[in-house]
């Protein structure tokens, strides 16, 4: 059967352009991507950008814009949802032709059958050069161990060029009761490129019950043209501004379209998911019997249980049909040892209320902060699950199953803060997990010797905590002994010097209960001249390190940033025949993000500082974003301890 479709699109591909074809299978895979071309109803004259817009999108280096976004949703009486999606690109630039002469629309191959209905450039000489069905490619999406049924369509248009119009107009076709929770979308008609035109129309049929939207975009406007219709529309949208360090999802204006549902009800009906996966398994007995063996405190169970389900189940994502939104029985789970984050938490559940911990499932996701930005009751916010276990004592812990890098009692930092939708009896609307104050924690204790010879040795040890621990434990341990060597080696000489390659030990590497420490030596031969020399100088590079990975360079929005406390401890020791005479500079910053200390004690030949960097969790407003950065400048200009020695 591949063949004889292969065959049918070369053959399509040997029509001249412009000539009508029959619908026909482009899907790789199956029928879910047809190629079924209707009549064209656009022309470049009525579609062009005026002159002003060219100009004023070429002087400020747009590469492109989109004249027209376009969805028309049909919700039919049988079930079925049909979205037509209009997309056209102006190209504005020849480096746009050249990055961006594609267009994609995405099917899921067990719900959907999508239909290419008009696919051609446009030219300014008003020619118009159809898209050849042989050149549509259908790829699977690809993920690191998740297996779906999304297909990316891309199609490379013909003719591109310099002032050209590529237009693409899609029906998507939702087979009715597929899927078991309400329908959702957002939309965003507002991007980071200029847009002439968003329009929306949703239509039901008689009997249908009607749907509900919400908008926070202020220059949307929603109306009701006739009964059982609704069209949003906005123009002349400018280009959504642009900044390295944001979560977009939390700032971009947007419209939510949803069949009429309760935040209650969804909690009711993915939490009745998971409690149908939980069965009684004599397998999951003995599990359990075998982990908590000698276990005495609840916290130890919680302990054991997390360990087991995160470390010893891999992560592997079958959610090909409805595999990907109910998980597999918990015992099934345990059987293979893999699964996705739906499955892994069911089984980590399974285990924990065996074990007579109240355990729930929680939905989240890593790219939204702001419980505000749900403007209605769907599912379509959340893409990630993680459990919840209250505590003796009123708090709870909450772990992510799919993260082996860290202990039960530490969520990623990817989560701090981070959107949550509780699946419990009596749910509360979404909220956010706790921001935590400080989610990278190190401390780093450096010994240096300055030797009779010249020599300088230095001795350092690295220990990192919380989220930061989880953090260094992926990048090494995802990575084979040799890469691993020149990860830290590339590292220390970003930071610290590119003179020498020191030795390093890891201590706790595999122990995610643990801090990580990474210890190393080195060994700098004729530093300094041991007879002329009395001034020195000792520059902490993980100091610099840690504080310029904290600037932005946000102009238009908030920075959010997951906090760090640093300390140092340095301890220097010069030629026994030398005294400690200046003991350099005492340094205190207080500022509303944080604070920066340095102290510093000599005894004799000896000298110890301490350095302290605290700058809690924070979103950082746009007027401030300047004063921050400054602070941070301030930390890293301060990184170099100077002091003099000489003989008595």
């Amino acid at each position: 059967m591949r063949r004889l479709l292969t065959a049918a699109v070369m053959c399509a591909a040997m029509l001249p352009a412009g000539h009508a074809l029959a619908q026909m299978v482009v899907s790789p895979h199956g029928d879910f991507v047809l190629w079924a071309p209707a009549p064209p109803t656009h022309t470049y004259a009525a579609v062009d950008l005026p002159p002003d817009v060219k100009t004023r999108e070429r002087d400020a280096g747009t590469p492109y814009a989109d004249p027209l976004l376009r969805f028309d949703i049909e919700m039919a009486a049988d079930g079925t949802i049909r979205q037509t999606m209009t997309q056209m690109r102006y190209y504005l630039t020849q480096n746009a032709v050249q990055r961006s002469g594609n267009l994609t629309f995405w099917v899921d191959s067990f719900s959907d059958v999508g239909t290419i209905e008009q696919a051609y450039t446009l030219l300014p000489d008003g020619r118009r050069l159809d898209v050849d069905p042989g050149s549509i490619q259908v790829i699977p999406e690809i993920r690191d161990d998740i297996f779906s049924d999304s297909y990316e369509v891309i199609v490379p248009f013909f003719g591109v060029e310099k002032d050209a119009i590529a237009v693409l107009v899609t029906t998507t076709e939702q087979k009715p009761d597929v899927w078991p929770l309400p329908w959702s979308r957002v939309f965003y008609p507002q991007t980071l490129v200029p847009r002439s035109e968003f329009l929306l129309r949703l239509t039901w049929d008689d009997g249908v019950p009607a749907p509900v939207w919400q908008t926070d975009d202020p220059d949307l406007t929603c109306e009701t043209p006739a009964p059982r219709t609704v069209e949003c529309r906005s123009t002349d949208i400018e280009y959504f501004p642009n900044d390295p360090h944001v979560v977009y999802r939390d700032v971009l204006p947007s419209l939510v379209v949803a069949e009429q549902s309760g935040w209650d009800e969804l909690a009711a009906t993915v939490g009745s998911f998971v409690d149908g996966a939980i069965t009684d398994d004599a397998a999951l007995d003995d599990t359990l019997d075998r982990l908590l063996a000698g276990a005495r405190t609840q916290e130890e169970r919680l302990a054991r249980i997390h360990r087991f389900v995160s470390q010893d189940v891999r992560y592997v994502g079958l959610e090909q049909g409805l595999g990907g939104i109910i998980p597999r029985p918990a015992s099934q789970t345990l059987a293979s040892r893999f699964g996705d984050c739906k499955d892994k938490t069911t089984l980590f559940i399974a285990l924990a209320r065996r074990a007579g911990m109240h355990a729930y499932p929680v939905l989240t996701t890593f790219s939204r902060f702001d419980p505000d930005k749900l403007l209605l009751p769907g599912t379509v916010y959340f893409d990630h699950m993680v459990a919840c276990v209250p505590m003796a004592g009123g708090f709870e812990h909450c772990v992510d199953l799919t993260d082996p890098y860290r202990p039960h009692d530490t969520l990623s930092s990817s989560l701090n803060g981070a959107i949550r939708f509780d699946l419990v009896d009596a749910p509360n609307p979404p909220g956010t997990f706790t921001t935590r104050r400080y989610a990278w924690i190190v401390n780093v204790v450096n010994d240096v010797e300055y030797r009779d010879n010249g020599d300088v040795a230095e001795h350092q040890m690295r220990t990192y905590r919380g989220s930061y621990a989880g953090e260094m434990r992926a990048g090494m341990l995802s990575r084979d002994r040799y890469e691993r060597t020149q990860w830290l080696l590339d590292q220390y000489h970003g930071s610290v010097s590119d003179r020498i390659d020191p030795d390093f030990e890891l201590h706790d590497l595999e122990d995610v209960d643990a801090p990580l420490t990474i210890e190393s030596t080195a060994l700098y031969e004729n530093t300094f001249d041991p007879l002329d020399t009395s001034d020195f100088s000792e520059f902490q590079g993980w100091l610099t390190y840690e504080a310029r990975s904290l600037l932005t360079g946000n102009v238009h929005h908030g920075y959010r940033f997951s906090g760090l406390s640093y300390s140092e401890q340095t301890s220097v020791r010069v030629p026994h025949d030398r005294l400690i005479r200046h003991a350099g500079a005492q340094v205190e910053f207080e500022t509303p993000f944080g604070r920066f200390t340095r102290t510093s004690r000599r005894e004799g030949s000896a000298l110890n500082v301490r350095t302290e960097l605290s700058i809690p969790s924070a979103r950082i407003a746009p007027e401030d974003v300047e004063a921050f950065n400054r602070f941070i400048g301030h930390v890293s200009d301060h990184a170099r301890i100077v002091f003099s020695a000489d003989a008595p």
